[in-house]
């Protein structure tokens, strides 16, 4: 009998990755991206939704407590509120009249209109819904707004003494 012997061909085995592998790890690491993105996306739409309606928040409050601080009502509404001042100047607002603002969200330029309304010795600050958009942001912010503190009475009748 004849026995063969095996010629080991000095073979170098490299330690790397192959094709497959890669294109894998490549799959993988598009498929987390297309998830994380626009959750990314949607928490920063969030936080400019609440900076939004704390503003607007802050804005009544600040209308309130000149009123009662002053006892005056301006005739530019403006001139009453500092946050309104700085969100005008930095274009989140803008002003229509002595009396209306309007709130940008989104590509909404008036999402919410802020009013202050005069008439039979009252006055009262309101707020309405541009209720003709589609803007995502726009939508979400008018759902955060609480509109039952609305209309807040800055003179007349209903302010307690």
């Amino acid at each position: 009998m004849e026995t063969i012997d095996y010629i080991n061909l000095g073979v170098i085995m490299k330690n790397a990755f192959t094709m497959i592998e890669l294109i894998f790890v490549i799959v993988i690491i598009g498929i987390l991206a297309a998830i994380a993105i626009p959750k990314l996306s949607a928490t920063r739409d969030d936080a400019k939704v609440s900076v939004l309606a704390n503003n607007i928040k802050e804005i009544a409050n600040e209308l309130t407590a000149y009123a009662i601080s002053q006892n005056v009502i301006k005739n530019n509404i403006r001139d009453m509120s500092n946050v309104l001042d700085s969100m005008i100047i930095q274009r989140y607002a803008t002003q229509i009249d002595n009396s209306t603002i309007n709130f940008k969200a989104g590509a909404i330029s008036d999402c919410i209109i802020l009013k202050k309304i005069s008439g039979n010795g009252d006055v009262n600050i309101t707020i309405d819904f541009n209720s003709n958009n589609t803007d995502n942001i726009c939508k979400s912010l008018q759902r955060t707004i609480d509109t039952s503190r609305f209309p807040i009475p800055l003179r007349g009748a209903r302010i307690k003494k």
